[in-house]
């Protein structure tokens, strides 16, 4: 029998169908292959959980991102609504008399004020959708609605 190496061919560490053999009377064992299947699992899970937080995280994010753009859209809305209120006299001054008493108005200006009156309700209309879905703040929207009830409470406004 030839020695190759100091081991005997039978002796030889070497594998069968991917199996790999001790060497007898060796420090050389067999690798447990179920250990580092376990390990393998463990790191994939340990990573697959970091990886949904830090989704869940940027959801976040993008869920108040998507809310403050929403508050800013909408303010920039109304503050358009009362600028063209205040920047015109005339149309400050058909909104103030239409509301209060509509028939003090001439045909057109009764259509000026509907319109400028229409604006604001599509305007509440968007608000009040945007604070359904929960894009428009709470006490933002109590204060809208209040607002509304006390423009409907006006006799120009009930009468468009």
């Amino acid at each position: 029998m030839s020695i190759t190496n100091g081991v005997a061919p039978n002796q030889r560490l070497g594998t069968s169908f991917g199996s790999p053999k001790t060497i007898k009377g060796t420090m050389v064992e067999t690798f447990n292959w179920h250990a580092l299947q376990a390990i393998s699992e463990t790191l994939g899970l340990i990573v697959v959980v970091g990886s949904l937080v830090f989704v869940g995280f940027e959801v976040r994010q993008s869920a108040k991102a998507t809310r403050a753009a929403t508050m800013n859209n909408i303010m920039g809305s109304w503050g358009d609504v009362y600028r063209g209120f205040s920047e015109s006299e005339n149309i400050a001054e058909v909104i103030w008399t239409g509301v209060q008493d509509p028939t003090a108005l001439t045909d057109a200006n009764r259509w000026r004020l509907s319109l400028q009156i229409a604006g604001l309700f599509h305007n509440f209309q968007n608000t009040h959708y945007q604070w359904k879905i929960g894009a428009y703040d709470e006490q933002a929207w109590a204060a809208q609605a209040e607002f509304l009830t006390n423009l409907l409470s006006l006799p120009g406004v009930r009468a468009v």
